[in-house]
C-alpha cells in the first residue's frame, strides 16, 4: 500500500473514531433489543471497535487491499455467543431480517471450509444499518457505516480466541508435528457441540414425557430437577398451598416460574422422598399443617414475590419439626446452612414443644 494512501486512511479513522464508536454501540444495543424480542437466549452479545494499532496492523499485512476508510468493514464489530449450535440460524435469521447484509464480503465457514478443515467454524456478516433506521435522524450520521457480525457457539468462541493466541491461522502455517492435534482437536469441539445440542434435546424429551405421565396421572417418577419442576408447574396442591402461603405475608406476594435448586432436592433426599408419588402423597397428608406452619412462620412478614413450590420448602419445616427430636432440626438446618442457623434452629425446636 502507498504510504499515502495508508497515512490517508488512518487520519480518516481519527476524524470518524467517535461516530463509529457510537456505531457500535447502537449496534449492540439494537442486536440485543432484537434477540430478546425474538425470545432467543443467547449466552453474550459484546462490541468493539477497532483500535488505531490494529488498524494499522491490517493496513500493513494488506497492502494495495485497502484504498479508503470504507474499505474496512470490520472497524465496528459485534460477536453473538450462542450456547448451541442450533442457535445460530436462528440469529442469523434475525440479523439478516433486521439489517442490510453485504453477501459478498460475508463468510460462512461451513461452506467455505474443506471437510478436512483446519479452524472451527463461525459465521460472519458485514452488516449496515436498513433504509428505514438510516433514515431516522438520530442514524443519518451512521450512514455507510459497516459492522462485522460474528455468529458462534461458546466452543467455536474457545477455539477462535485460542487459535488467535496461539498465532496459526492456516495450516500451512503450523509445523507438521503438531498439525494433527489441531486436527483432532477441531474435531472433538465439533462434536462437543453436537452432542451438547443432543443433551439438551433429551433434556426436553424427558421433561415432555413427565408432563404426559403427570397428566395421565402417572406418578411413580423419580425425583430430579426436571420432575421435580414439572410436578410443581402442574400440581394442583401444590398451587393452593403456594397460594394460601403468598397470601399470608403483607399485602400478598405474587407467585413467580419455579426455579429448582439443590436444596429443594436434597431436602426431599433428607426425608427419603424419592419419587413424585411419595411427595404429592405428602403434600396431601400434611397439607393443613403446612398451611398452618407457613402463617405462623411467616408472621408479619412482606415479600414482593416468591417462587412457585414454596410449599416443598416449608413441608421440609413441617417435617422435621414432627420428629419432636432436637437433634434432628439441629442436623437439618446445618446441612441446609441457612441464614441466622441458631435463630432457625431456636425456632424450630420451640415449635416442635408445642406440638
Amino acid at each position: 500500500m502507498e504510504k499515502n494512501t495508508q497515512e490517508k486512511i488512518l487520519k480518516d479513522f481519527d476524524k470518524m473514531r467517535l461516530i463509529y464508536e457510537a456505531f457500535t454501540q447502537k449496534t449492540e444495543g439494537l442486536v440485543q433489543e432484537l434477540l430478546d424480542s425474538a425470545s432467543i437466549r443467547i449466552q453474550s452479545v459484546t462490541a468493539r471497535t477497532k483500535e488505531k494499532e490494529s488498524l494499522l496492523n491490517k493496513l500493513s499485512k494488506n497492502e494495495g487491499k485497502y484504498r479508503k476508510l470504507e474499505d474496512v468493514t470490520d472497524l465496528s464489530g459485534v460477536r453473538i455467543t450462542c450456547w448451541f449450535l442450533d442457535q445460530i440460524p436462528l440469529v442469523a435469521k434475525t440479523i439478516k431480517d433486521n439489517f442490510r447484509v453485504i453477501n459478498e464480503l460475508s463468510i460462512d465457514k461451513s461452506e467455505i471450509m474443506d471437510p478436512d478443515r483446519f479452524g472451527y467454524l463461525s459465521l460472519h456478516y458485514i452488516v449496515s444499518l436498513p433504509a428505514n433506521r438510516e433514515a431516522l435522524q438520530e442514524c443519518k450520521k451512521y450512514t455507510g457505516l459497516y459492522c462485522e457480525v460474528q455468529i458462534r457457539t461458546i466452543l467455536q468462541h474457545a477455539w477462535a480466541e485460542i487459535e488467535h493466541d496461539l498465532g496459526y491461522k492456516s495450516k500451512i502455517e503450523i509445523p507438521n508435528n503438531i498439525k494433527r492435534r489441531f486436527y483432532r482437536l477441531a474435531g472433538i469441539l465439533e462434536l462437543a457441540d453436537d452432542e451438547f445440542q443432543r443433551l439438551r434435546e433429551n433434556i426436553e424429551d424427558y421433561s415432555n414425557m413427565v408432563k404426559e405421565k403427570l397428566m395421565k396421572q402417572e406418578k411413580s417418577i423419580p425425583i430430579d430437577k426436571v420432575s421435580l419442576k414439572s410436578y410443581i408447574e402442574t400440581s394442583e396442591i401444590v398451587l393452593k398451598l403456594d397460594t394460601a402461603i403468598a397470601s399470608y405475608f403483607v399485602g400478598g406476594a405474587k407467585i413467580k416460574n419455579p426455579q429448582i435448586n439443590e436444596e429443594d432436592l436434597r431436602t426431599l433426599e433428607f426425608f427419603n422422598i424419592r419419587t413424585i408419588e411419595k411427595l404429592d402423597t405428602i403434600l396431601k397428608e400434611n397439607f393443613s399443617d403446612i398451611a398452618k406452619f407457613a402463617k405462623k412462620w411467616i408472621r408479619e412478614g412482606r415479600e414482593i414475590s416468591i417462587n412457585k413450590g414454596i410449599a416443598i420448602f416449608y413441608l421440609g419445616y413441617v417435617l422435621v419439626v414432627k420428629t419432636n427430636d432436637d437433634k434432628k432440626i439441629r442436623e437439618y438446618v446445618k446441612i441446609f446452612s441457612f441464614p441466622q442457623d441458631a435463630k432457625v434452629t431456636e425456632r424450630l425446636i420451640s415449635i416442635s414443644k408445642e406440638t
